[in-house]
């Protein structure tokens, strides 16, 4: 069954809520926590999966397209 957009942007955005990527206050590290890391691999592997090229996450955790 195809999803509509509806549908799918739904089911993304549950999927990144899922992710626990508050900050941690007592870390002084950009990303602060786990999480973080998390989802930017997420977003830096859904960009590949739509056909982006060169996607990097920095040590900040910034994910970049050149």
């Amino acid at each position: 069954m195809d999803l509509t957009l509806k549908e799918r942007l739904a089911k993304r955005f549950y999927r990144y809520s899922e992710i626990p990527s508050q900050s941690d206050p007592a870390n002084p590290v950009i990303p602060s926590s786990q999480g973080q890391w998390e989802m930017a691999e997420l977003l830096r592997e859904e960009l590949e999966d739509l056909g982006f090229v060169d996607v990097e996450v920095d040590q900040h955790g910034i994910v970049t397209i050149p």
